[in-house]
């Protein structure tokens, strides 16, 4: 018996509609009761061979966990769109936050490596339409509509029936329906080199878009919206946070230790020359500029010795590791509390958590996750007045900015660029921070050779 149905299940519609496809027929079949997973394997399987994706739900229903389900290495590659215009708009900024954070880490994802090449190719062929969506998210108007060219960002995108045919267009090579038999007839015939049709029963399917016109259930809508969105952007950071945190050690240890000696050299042959030059006042200043140098380097160095403690342990997290460290943080957030003792339990855990994400800490997860599950003290009543729940969302909204920040600032550090040329060479099979330290020792060597031998004409003329 296989231990993952739902991928054997994927495996079987993939290869079948391929086969069917060859003679320009759909491939039908029914789907089953939790069909959630087998769709993100699906998606899988479809990013794996490069294809484009357009799988057309009834309405919102299954775009939780479908979206829950979906493999975190192709999770920024896949749109998953709710139809509901208030909710869409935080949605789609959600996921295109999440999609430049993983193209700028260039996060090294082997299982989908032609995908995402793929997909930077994309942006660069789309360079200006890409320039204009990230000025709509960082307008963070909900009011304002989205940038044309969205659909075409995405190879799979996951969509209920009432947006399927603005995202479609025509670029979709693989088109999966769910419903299919109970879709309108537009959605049925869209065009695509591979049609999968799924047929399922029409009870509980709610076609055209979520109208909400109560405030506490808008609210509610917008609630559940963040906190599907939030979890994976801050597993983006506490990763990229990670990452930079084991680069910055081996930055310091190699890197940083030989700049003080580096400049205390260089400092004692600016001084030597400038003595060798009393009327000069330009050695005077170069002395005086190299000891700056010298001591900022040493204070650097000392400050990050002091704040560092421990060196940090090799941080290659599992996915395992990546889906627990989500979970928690779906589930224990602080902004999702209703009281302030609430709130700083909850932080206190997601702090723990943090820590045993950045630390490889699988079973120190699963405490945290324990420690949720056995059930806050004195927590108070879920809050459902649309009071409460509209301070819920205003700091889900403020949190969700403060990451999208956070990522921009961390990635626009020179220490952040300097990381991603040494990941980038490392997939060259260099080392680049070593290469950098062979080339300061070469400096060392070159600067002691100089100061002794500026210290033995010293000498020599004192003699």
């Amino acid at each position: 018996m296989s231990l993952n149905p739902a991928a054997d299940l994927a495996h079987r519609w993939w290869s079948r509609s391929a086969a069917v496809a060859a003679g320009g027929r759909p491939f039908a079949a029914t789907a089953p009761e939790q069909v959630a997973e087998a769709l993100a394997e699906l998606c899988a399987l479809a990013l794996a061979e490069n294809r484009r994706l357009l799988l057309v739900t009834p309405d919102d229903t299954l775009l939780a966990d479908l979206s829950n389900a979906l493999d975190l290495a192709i999770r920024p590659l896949c749109l998953v769109l709710p139809g509901a215009d208030f909710v869409a708009p935080i949605t789609l900024r959600a996921s295109l936050a999440l999609l430049k954070s993983r193209l700028t880490r260039c996060d090294e994802e082997d299982a989908f490596g032609a995908a995402w090449d793929e997909e930077r190719a994309r942006i660069a062929r789309l360079a200006d339409d890409w320039q204009q969506i990230l000025d709509w998210c960082a307008s963070n108007d909900n009011r304002a509509p989205w940038p044309p060219a969205v659909p075409h960002l995405f190879p799979v995108r996951v969509v209920p029936a009432r947006r399927a045919l603005a995202f479609h267009q025509g670029s979709a090579d693989c088109l999966l329906l769910l419903g299919a038999e109970h879709l309108p007839p537009e959605v049925q015939a869209l065009p695509a080199s591979r049609v999968i049709r799924l047929s399922m029963p029409r009870e509980g399917m709610v076609f055209g878009a979520l109208v909400l016109t109560d405030e506490t259930s808008r609210l509610r809508a917008e609630l559940e919206a963040l906190t599907r969105s939030i979890p994976d952007l801050e597993l983006e950071l506490a990763t990229a946070r990670a990452e930079l945190a084991e680069f910055t050690h081996r930055y310091h240890d190699l890197i940083g230790t030989r700049m003080v000696e580096l400049d205390h050299l260089q400092a004692r042959i600016a001084t030597e020359l400038a003595a060798r030059a009393p009327k000069s006042e330009r050695a005077r200043q170069e002395a005086r500029q190299a000891e700056v140098r010298a001591q900022g380097s040493r204070r650097e160095q000392a400050r990050y010795e002091e704040a560092a403690g421990e060196a940090p342990r090799h941080f290659k997290p599992s996915g395992n590791l990546k889906k627990l460290f989500r979970q928690v943080a779906q589930k224990i957030h602080p902004d999702r509390a209703g009281s302030e003792e609430e709130r700083h339990w909850r932080t206190r855990l997601m702090v723990e958590a943090n820590r045993a994400y950045r630390d490889n800490d699988e079973s120190g997860l699963r405490e945290v996750l324990a420690l949720w599950e056995e059930g806050r003290p004195d927590a108070a009543p879920e809050q459902t007045d649309s009071d409460s729940l509209a301070r819920q969302v205003e700091r889900l909204r403020r949190r969700l900015a403060e990451i999208q920040g956070e990522l921009n600032r961390l990635f626009g550090s020179p220490l952040y660029e300097l990381f991603l040329a040494a990941r980038m060479a490392r997939r060259q099979h260099r080392d680049l921070l070593q290469e950098m330290a062979d080339n300061l020792d070469g400096q060392i060597r070159t600067a002691r050779q100089r100061l002794d031998g500026l210290r033995a004409q010293a000498a020599g003329t004192d003699a």
